[in-house]
């Protein structure tokens, strides 16, 4: 078995092998000691050979915590037992999870993006760097490039704004900048290195054609020979390679335009603590905490990127601002969306999940329910200015798809697709056929029990039910000198001799393959639904990015109810004047008031004045202005 082990381990190096023995995953050597020490486990030893466990079933507990701690995970199963029950088990790797590859809900941050990123020299201009990044959880790609001469700053500002939690990066670039080591040795990012040959936009260009199924990606202002695709190729083959499978789910991709969006370098994100403070780097006290009144993870993760890629277009800002205004000026209609969006759940993610072939039961009632949130929110705002957010035509094909998954899942399905009870009746008449049997059941064996009763003369006989002995009867010692002869012996108790007879095992036969046989035709018809909802997946995850939209306006609209913010005029002018201008800040973090001059009222409405006459700014001194009171 050791040999097994020692060959599987070789192709996984890099990885903590869970290697499937029984009922527990095992770990050998040093894979054996890191995960002891991670997951706190009591190390062992047989015949010289460091190893640990844990249960397979409680996996999903302890895999978290390996890739908190920046570990990759392989999980090897037994494929085949051996013939009669001797020799080794056949076994083989047939998942791989790393941080930034995942996509099940229990190894991610509900709201967090999990980019994994790539970073090349570009092939094609090489004055520029080439930067990708995707969260496969959501099926989100961004693609940027930058000069050469920028490098640091670039790559420092990318990697703050997307957080990745791996990084792809070309080998030569190591020899060329000394500093990346240092730089990015520094945070908990795994860093895989790989050859040059790895990198070319040309196959990068052709790999995301194929997952996207498009002839060319000319509707994305890209060409072949486009810098931003020279960090793609490896990329792309990396995250399918550890899926064991295509990715077919990338919808959502965004070629970053240095002109859409203001940029902010690291020390600034760093420095304004937008999504994270500084004294221990949580989201405790940064800006998005202090605004968020977001109800979805999906509208959650888009406010981040909204905060760290502000607006420049002012036209942009002020349509924004008009779907703020209108909710602020319509309580009872904010109230409602703030109602409707709290029932939907990360349509992105599972939409993903069902790309992926992950979907269970659950999953797809949670995607049911959260197109009715699309659907009420539709038929809530298609008649004010927010209708322009929604997309019209698909609302036919979400009502379809919600009906698909209603009229076939049961309100509240198991989470395994091999257990049953996922169904509903009416939807397929074999099911229905064979859950009357199973419903029957105990009527046959009632009937059958009455018989030998009858015949026997022993009126005490009972029939019961285990897993080892199957249906049998019991008969009491005292009884035992009555059983007919037809009766077989299973096994003898103290108090009880158990039996069976033909009868009773074609009946048990019938109920175990009534079963046996509905569980099996209700995985087929749930895998057939989960490959239905899967062709709407462009329908789905557009849905999931207007609900994402309408949260972040929301929550904008509701902040200000609270706070007392009001919408703040946009000018074109070079010439900024403030005039009483002040901000409620020190009540969000402190139980005491500021000791600084506040102006007059209670604690609770104290305000701080942090400019306290008419001011002009002009562009030369911008840079100058600071902002302590």
């Amino acid at each position: 078995m050791m040999q097994q082990y020692e060959r599987i381990k070789s192709s996984h190096r890099d990885k903590i092998l869970f290697f499937r023995l029984g009922d527990f995953y095992e770990m050998f050597k040093t894979d054996a000691k890191e995960a002891s020490r991670v997951l706190g486990l009591t190390l062992t030893a047989r015949n010289g050979i460091p190893m640990c466990g844990i249960p397979f079933h409680a996996a999903s507990s302890y895999i978290p915590k390996l890739l908190e701690a920046g570990k990759k995970v392989a999980i090897c199963e037994q494929t085949k037992m051996p013939e009669g029950g001797k020799g080794i088990a056949e076994r083989q790797v047939v998942e791989i999870l790393t941080p930034g590859t995942v996509f099940d809900e229990e190894f991610l941050k509900t709201g967090d993006h999990n980019f994994i990123a790539s970073f090349s020299a570009s092939e094609s201009d090489p004055g520029r760097l080439s930067f990708s990044c995707i969260d496969v959880s959501t099926g989100n790609l961004i693609l940027n490039s930058f000069a050469s001469a920028d490098m640091k700053s670039g790559l420092l500002r990318e990697l703050a704004r997307y957080n990745p939690r791996e990084i792809l990066i070309q080998e030569t670039l190591f020899q060329s900048y000394p500093w990346l080591n240092q730089e990015l040795g520094r945070s908990s990012l795994i860093i895989n290195r790989f050859p040059d040959w790895h990198y070319s936009g040309s196959n990068g260009y052709g790999l995301l054609c194929d997952i996207m199924s498009l002839q060319n990606l000319k509707s994305y202002g890209l060409e072949p020979s486009n810098p931003e695709l020279d960090s793609l190729s490896p990329l792309l083959q990396y995250v399918e390679e550890n899926a064991g499978r295509k990715i077919r789910h990338i919808n959502s991709l965004r070629v970053v335009q240095d002109d859409d969006h203001m940029l902010i370098d690291n020390n600034s994100q760093k420095n304004l603590e937008l999504i994270r403070n500084t004294s221990d780097g949580s989201e405790n006290q940064s800006l998005f905490t202090i605004i968020n009144q977001t109800r979805t993870s999906m509208g959650r993760r888009l406010l981040k990127q909204w905060i760290l890629e502000p607006l420049v277009d002012v036209s942009e800002i002020r349509r924004r601002q008009d779907f703020v205004e209108l909710l602020y000026h319509d309580q009872l209609l904010l109230n409602r969306c703030r109602d409707i969006l709290g029932k939907a759940l990360d349509l992105p993610r599972l939409s993903a999940r069902v790309a992926m072939e992950k979907a269970h039961p659950k999953d797809m009632k949670a995607i049911q329910n959260s197109l009715h949130s699309q659907l009420n929110l539709y038929e809530l705002l298609h008649h004010s200015p927010l209708a322009e957010i929604f997309n019209a035509g698909s609302i036919p094909e979400l009502k379809r798809a919600a009906d698909m998954i209603g009229d076939a899942i049961l309100d509240d399905p198991p989470t395994q697709i091999n257990e049953g009870g996922i169904i509903r009746r009416g939807y397929d008449a074999l099911v229905d056929e064979l859950t009357d049997t199973e419903s029957n059941a105990q009527d046959l064996l009632d009937a059958y029990l009455a018989r030998e009763k009858e015949l026997s003369g022993i009126g005490n006989l009972k029939i019961k039910f285990n897993k080892v002995v199957g249906y049998f009867l019991e008969v009491s010692k005292a009884q035992v000198k009555n059983i007919p002869c037809h009766f077989e012996p299973r096994q003898s108790l103290v108090n009880a001799d158990r039996y069976t007879t033909a009868e009773l095992q074609e009946l048990a036969q019938r109920i175990s393959s009534s079963r046996d046989q509905r569980m099996q035709r209700e995985q087929e018809l749930f895998i057939q639904l989960r490959n239905k909802v899967g062709e709407q997946l462009p329908v789905l995850q557009e849905a999931g990015e207007i609900l994402a939209a309408l949260d972040c306006i929301q929550s904008f609209a509701y902040q200000a109810t609270l706070k007392g913010y009001t919408r703040p005029e946009m000018i074109e002018k070079q010439l900024m004047e403030i005039q009483g201008g002040g901000i409620r800040w020190w009540k969000h973090f402190w139980k005491t008031p500021p000791l600084f001059p506040t102006t007059p009222g209670s604690a609770e409405t104290a305000t701080i004045i942090f400019i306290s006459s008419p001011v002009r700014i002009w562009p030369e001194k911008v840079r100058s202005c600071g902002k302590t009171p």
